[in-house]
């Protein structure tokens, strides 16, 4: 192979050579042609000059056949050889699954940067930008920066998963840039992320840029706080001449901010096929729902997935009684941040829900109703995972006792590591002590705003205490630069700490099945329901020990 490699590589020098020199003979007898005269010259010499030169022309046409019948080859050989790379032996059902996975690291991204896999995957050759336009998915989200819009230079920016950050300055370039994104997701339904809160007359705007495409918008997420024109001119366009369209998901984060003075009514839009909702911190005396209308809106919804529900604000008026709301396919349940007990117990005792496993995020109480309304829930429930915020330092060790003693399928325990959370999970000191208290228990998830080598020690004793097959470590963070290959390859924490302090993953290695660290980014809008499904829908047989997923 090197020899003929060699050889070939002088043959190419002597054929460079060889045409370099022979056009500059060409080039000096042209001058010297021109520079002579032949009128007084026989035509003889003339004729036999002609002849010649023709001979050299021939010539040169059969070398230059011969050079692109080596082209040729070389192109074939070069095609030979790219095809045997490993990636050209990917079938296209790998190959797009590959870049599925790999765009879903940077699907809510806001900032487009030349590195992002987006952009380079359909640049690297012709065979992955014919997959990767191909494969709609990978173009079924675009994100809005309404912080960038201005009322006085009616300037839109937005950011896609079609191009970098790009400005809209007229409605045919919104027009354009709109239908040139949706070709790329052919037809498919698409999520709107709505990221800051932008201006009241932005409404117009977005109303006049996605009306057209209404039918096919397949989630509305507002990350911060959702201005009532927006919200009320989105849902209005998915909802339009009462069409079902495509709209299954609702959620809006930091509650909403009014322009107007009046009481945004989520009655006047016929919501009916909604997968999730997640409502939150909407605390706005123009924002607050009356229970009836709540219970309304929840029953015409029965495919609900996903519910969360932490307002502070939900009026009791016009409730004669309680009416049962049934959601079947319910799968996460979140009331952990509802401080309204009276409400709490109203929302329990209609909520009736199927025999499907139940994740269920909930806070801790002593108020009597409240736990006997938790409980009888308990009972029409199939919870497999629990969740709760500070239950060991506001109500003790007992209530959480009491909590988990009516839930014996319980699986998964999700929790806030916060001062003596660890002192649930263990068995207390006496000779009649169980070893493990809760042996259904298997996978633990603990969010940390910042771990420590006590939160370790702390974590040692319940991985003594419990026959764990996971453990899921969560930090919230607003930062890009947290990456969870830093937090592994820092043992395990956020700090570095010193040289000598002992690897909490190199500990729970012989330990544990598997050792998750995920990183919560509140600005990309994930929730726990994220958390859960990323780690339940892992395949367990031929995986490591070890994982690190950027959420």
């Amino acid at each position: 192979m090197e020899k003929a490699l060699d050889s070939w590589r002088e043959a190419t020098r002597l054929v460079q050579q060889t045409t370099k020199n022979q056009l500059d003979a060409a080039i000096a007898l042209a001058r010297e042609i021109t520079r002579r005269s032949y009128t007084t010259a026989g035509s003889q010499t003339i004729g036999a000059i002609i002849e010649e030169l023709r001979l050299c022309q021939q010539f040169a046409d059969m070398t230059l056949k011969q050079l692109t019948s080596g082209r040729d080859l070389i192109n074939n050989i070069i095609e030979l050889l790219t095809n045997m790379l490993p990636l050209k032996q990917l079938p296209e059902q790998v190959l797009r699954r590959i870049f599925i996975l790999a765009c879903s690291s940077t699907r809510c991204a806001f900032d487009r940067e030349s590195t992002d896999p987006i952009i380079v995957i359909p640049a690297v050759c012709k065979r992955w930008r014919e997959i990767a336009l191909g494969t709609a998915s990978l173009w079924s989200h675009i994100d809005v920066d309404l912080d960038r819009y201005t009322a006085r230079s009616q300037i839109l920016r937005g950011h896609s998963r079609v191009t970098p950050p790009f400005t809209v300055i007229t409605d045919k370039y919104v027009s354009h840039k709109t239908e040139f994104f949706l070709r790329r997701a052919q037809g498919r339904p698409f999520d709107v992320h709505f990221r800051f809160a932008g201006e009241p007359d932005a409404a117009q705007d977005l109303a006049r840029l996605f009306k057209p495409y209404a039918s096919h918008i397949n989630s509305l997420v507002f990350s911060h706080a959702a201005i009532d024109t927006i919200l009320d001119a989105m849902l209005t366009l998915c909802t339009q001449n009462n069409s079902l369209g495509a709209l299954n998901k609702v959620a809006i984060y930091r509650g909403m901010l009014y322009t107007r003075e009046y009481h945004f009514s989520w009655a006047q839009f016929p919501l009916r096929r909604l997968t999730i909702l997640k409502l939150r911190h909407m605390c706005n005396r123009y924002s607050y729902l009356k229970m009836n209308e709540l219970l309304s809106m929840l029953s015409e919804n029965p495919s609900l997935r996903v519910l969360q529900l932490n307002i502070t604000t939900i009026t009791l008026d016009e409730l004669d009684e309680t009416p049962t709301v049934f959601l079947p396919n319910l799968e996460h349940l979140d009331i952990s941040e509802m401080s309204d007990n009276e409400v709490l117990v109203s929302l329990l005792l209609a909520l009736t829900v199927g025999t499907k496993e139940l994740r269920l995020m909930i806070g801790l109480t002593n108020d009597p109703d409240l736990y006997a309304a938790t409980c009888d829930f308990f009972q029409r429930a199939n919870i497999v995972a629990f969740g709760f915020q500070d239950a060991s330092l506001q109500d003790g060790t007992d209530n959480f006792d009491r909590y988990l003693e009516k839930l014996p399928h319980l699986t998964s325990l999700l929790m806030n590591i916060d001062g003596n959370w660890h002192v649930p999970l263990i068995p207390t000191e006496g000779s009649g002590a169980e070893k493990n208290r809760w042996p259904s228990l298997k996978t633990l998830y603990l969010l940390s705003y910042g771990s420590n080598r006590i939160i370790a020690e702390h974590l040692k004793e319940v991985v003594q205490s419990l026959s764990l097959n996971q453990i899921t470590l969560v930090y919230p963070s607003r930062s890009h630069s947290r990456d969870p290959d830093v937090i592994l390859s820092q043992g395990g924490f956020m700090d570095k700490g010193s040289a000598d302090d002992p690897s909490l993953v190199e500990w729970l290695t012989p330990r544990v099945a598997r050792f998750d660290v995920k990183m919560l980014d509140l600005e990309r809008a994930f929730d726990w329901d994220d958390v859960l499904e990323a780690s339940e829908t892992f395949e367990h047989d031929d995986a490591p020990m070890v994982y690190r997923t950027m959420m």
